[in-house]
């Protein structure tokens, strides 16, 4: 579920309907991380002060605009796999372990993708960590924000 208005994911987060949900919602807090710490970069590059940085912080600013749009895609990935296990409990009973198996199937498929999400976010740490460190002073808590919604999602 990629949308352009944030009032509508919250109110469908809201609503009676299992999804969106929580690893829709993870993916978001991801996006958002990764956005920040763009912010963060982006503002230290060509800054006075911070010229030794100032290709480390390009670089890692683009990195971060990419999976900033890479996380929304696991919001659809996670509504979709859940989907996947919803439609296995509505299997006919007429062969139980048919119906068993695919339902173990698609349960493992739905966790797969917040587990995919939370491993990618892990493997940003230590960029937002160094983002923190050498970003420009003055938006530097962006860059700690970024790294504790990162923490959040993993």
């Amino acid at each position: 579920m990629r949308t352009n208005n944030l009032n509508e994911f919250i109110k469908a987060t809201c609503s009676k309907s299992p999804t969106p949900g929580g690893g829709s919602v993870a993916a978001l807090l991801a996006s958002l991380s990764a956005a920040l710490a763009a912010m963060s970069a982006n503002l230290t590059v060509n800054k006075k002060g911070y010229e030794d940085v100032s290709e480390d912080m390009y670089e890692l600013a683009n990195k971060f605009e990419s999976k900033a749009n890479k996380y929304l895609d696991y919001m659809k990935k996670d509504i979709d796999a859940f989907n996947g296990v919803m439609s296995a409990y509505k299997l006919s009973k007429d062969d139980l372990n048919y119906r068993k198996h695919i339902i173990q199937v698609k349960t493992k498929e739905a966790m797969e993708v917040p587990f995919s999400l939370a491993k990618e976010v892990y493997d940003t740490l230590d960029d937002i960590k160094y983002c923190y460190y050498n970003s420009n002073k003055s938006i530097q808590s962006d860059a700690l924000m970024a790294m504790i919604i990162a923490r959040c999602v993993i």
